[in-house]
């Protein structure tokens, strides 16, 4: 009798062995499929510059590869609860969505297509929910509890010679390439701007306001010590410089602090000191530089406050850092206070401190109120509308591009504020500084007063072309959500004009020029530049959308696990993601993003993260 029961078991076990082994055996079959199938964006992407990475696609495919035999081998599926599988099932649905939208080229037409769009839907989706599902297992790694046995409790003094060690070692690095290679800094038409700006009375919004006024306050230190405009731009680099270098080295020391594995804080700092775009964005005349060094420092002290117990307190460098990180975050860019409003609104579900609540509330009006109404008072002019409007003038621009026969009433109102007849020419579906100089060119003033006008019209339009607006927004936005494109990364030296106010001004006629030192450190960092920018190798870790798509991964580990640390780290990225994706004007600038790459080493730390 016991006999026949220990057969009938061993023959049910084999059944289920089986059946694992088909189903992984289909699960394989289907993300090889989906990995082959994205192959023919080769054939679709021969603009250079616009070509999609592919290597990100076949990342993606081993990654899920690794996560179905993880999951069917130690049968975690069966482990999920039934509350974890519907917010897997939920959560899962986005990638999907994200891969079917921005390669819409490769399902044109559509009714030849179906089949492919069903497929690579349902491959995409089985994919995600595996990596979602094995993703979840890594807060129970023996690595994380045995980091927390071994490193105990980091004593202040041993963090404070960490801290001063990577800030030293940082500033080094940035230095020598300021001075070998950069010198002055890198200064762009933008950049020339802001300094025409902090060098006369005339003085807009256009740019940040407050990190014009950052720029100001080098230039004239540099002016009054050394009377030269080239020392005195080195005088902002070497400030910018040393802020990024402290940024970087309170994230490694912080997460040194939540006693995060020690070799996770040491891949951080080298990643900080090496890769090429800290290096050059450390000494470039941009916004998007100090804010992201500041959002970095705003997410880490975030994380901190949450580490802590009710009965423990937060160190005072620590509440001053997350202040001044936080105004940093809302003030040095134009996106800043709409991402940190939308932080704010999402954070009262998952922070319960009063004063959490209460002092980023307090924070988010005096922003505001910098703004708004003291720039007002001051009589700073703003940006104008077109400039917030890039994303609905790019779709208006595509329908009239393509040729859509619109109403007479729709095409007179339209013709007070574009010349129609240069938008099929001047139309770019990846870049909306064509259209918003025509704008400028015909009457962007009509535009900023009848703005309710343009929005019923845009409205109006959209609801008879949804298809063409889509794919004009997909367009526009797909280098901050797919898998990543080729574009300039960083920009070098000192070239180029602006032309403002109709005044044209060059570099030239400002007196700046580079003037790097040739030696055999200068080759060093050049030849590294251009090995990490040129190389497939490295493309992963220039795709914009591959590391917005772990940001989604780990928000959607904190949905699901009710883990802070994760949403605390994801949320306020996401958000400015979400900021892009409704006005950027440019489909893929890594400046832009910026913020994502300073904050992904404390995202990652924030998965292996767990309370002693």
């Amino acid at each position: 009798m016991n006999s026949k029961k220990t057969t009938n078991l061993k023959d049910f076990q084999n059944r289920i062995r089986g059946f694992k082994t088909i189903k992984m055996i289909l699960l394989l079959v289907l993300i090889v499929w989906w990995v082959l199938f994205f192959h023919n964006l080769e054939k679709i992407n021969t603009g250079g510059s616009y070509d999609t990475y592919y290597s990100v696609f076949i990342f993606v495919g081993i990654l899920s590869t690794l996560s179905v035999f993880d999951n069917i081998r130690s049968d975690f599926f069966r482990k999920v609860t039934s509350s974890e599988w519907k917010k897997i099932l939920m959560i899962s649905v986005f990638f999907p969505i994200i891969i079917l939208l921005a390669n819409y080229e490769l399902f044109i037409p559509f009714k030849h297509h179906i089949t492919d769009a069903v497929l690579c839907f349902f491959a995409s989706y089985v994919m995600a929910v595996s990596i979602l599902c094995s993703s979840m297992k890594l807060k129970d790694q023996p690595l994380i509890k045995t980091s927390n046995e071994a490193i105990g409790k980091p004593s202040r003094k041993k963090c404070i010679i960490l801290f001063f060690s990577f800030f030293l070692s940082l500033s080094l690095i940035y230095t020598l390439y300021l001075i070998f290679v950069a010198y002055p800094g890198n200064v762009s038409p933008d950049s020339l701007s802001q300094i025409y700006q902090a060098t006369t009375r005339i003085v807009s919004n256009h740019h940040p306001f407050y990190h014009t006024l950052i720029i100001k306050a080098a230039l004239s230190l540099g002016l009054l010590i050394f009377n030269d405009i080239n020392s005195a731009i080195a005088v902002y680099s070497l400030l910018s410089l040393l802020l990024m270098a402290c940024a970087f080295s309170y994230v490694c020391v912080s997460l040194y602090r939540l006693k995060l594995p020690k070799f996770w804080v040491a891949f951080t700092f080298i990643i900080s000191a090496v890769m090429p775009y800290n290096i050059v964005y450390s000494v470039t005349m941009w916004k998007d530089v100090l804010f992201s060094g500041a959002v970095a420092s705003f997410i880490i002290a975030t994380v901190l406050f949450l580490s802590k117990d009710e009965k423990d307190k937060i160190s005072p460098i620590d509440q001053i850092v997350w202040v001044i990180s936080a105004f940093a975050f809302a003030l040095l860019r134009s996106n800043g206070l709409f991402a940190l409003i939308i932080y704010f609104l999402v954070s009262v579900f998952f922070i319960r401190s009063k004063k959490h609540f209460f002092a980023l509330l307090a924070i988010i009006v005096i922003a505001f109120i910098l703004k708004h109404p003291v720039m007002n008072a001051l009589e700073i002019k703003q940006p104008d509308t077109a400039e917030f409007l890039s994303v609905p003038e790019q779709q208006i621009a595509r329908l009239i591009a393509e040729g859509v026969e619109l109403e007479k009433e729709d095409t007179i109102l339209l013709s007070k504020i574009m010349d129609l007849s240069t938008v099929p020419e001047e139309y770019n579906p990846y870049i909306s500084n064509p259209i918003k100089h025509n704008i400028r060119r015909t009457d962007v003033e009509y535009l900023s007063d009848h703005k309710a006008e343009y929005l019923k019209l845009w409205f109006k339009l959209c609801l008879k072309h949804p298809v063409l607006y889509v794919e004009a927004w997909v367009d526009q936005t797909k280098g901050y959500w797919n898998g990543g494109y080729s574009y300039r990364v960083f920009f070098q030296g000192v070239s180029g004009s602006f032309s403002e106010n109709g005044i044209t001004v060059t570099s030239e006629e400002m007196g700046i020029k580079n003037t790097p030192k040739n030696s055999f450190i200068s080759d060093l960092y050049k030849g590294w530049f251009d090995l990490w920018n040129e190389s497939v190798f490295f493309e992963l870790s220039r795709s914009i959308g591959l590391h917005v798509w772990f940001f989604m991964l780990l928000f959607g580990l904190g949905l699901i696990k009710k883990k802070k640390e994760c949403l605390a780290a994801s949320v306020p990225i996401l958000a400015i993601v979400l900021s892009l994706v409704i006005s950027t004007p440019l489909y893929n600038d890594f400046r832009y993003a910026y913020a994502v790459f300073t904050t992904l080493p404390v995202a990652i730390g924030t998965v292996f993260y767990r309370k002693s």
